[in-house]
């Protein structure tokens, strides 16, 4: 059964949009999910840190998004594990 260890919703405050740039993720046991919304991107990967905050999780996922550290996934499966966790 898969344990959902923490979810996160934010604005980076990027300017993809006229609204920033909007982004959810989870964690999954050592799996990262995260789905910019902004610019419809979705990915993931694994992590052996165990995050605490939402803030360390918001901080994770940008460090990986923006050193491509993460591999593609498909939309329905981003949003099955941010919904299902």
């Amino acid at each position: 059964m898969n344990h959902k260890s923490l979810a996160t919703r934010w604005n980076t405050g990027r300017q993809y949009t006229n609204k920033g740039q909007s982004i959810e993720a989870v964690q999954v046991n050592e799996q990262v999910y995260f789905y910019d919304r902004s610019r419809m991107i979705t990915g993931k990967f694994e992590t052996t840190v165990r995050v605490g905050t939402e803030r360390e999780l918001q901080e994770l996922v940008m460090h990986m998004y923006d050193n491509v550290g993460y591999e593609s996934c498909s939309i329905s499966e981003c949003e099955e594990a941010l919904r299902n966790g």
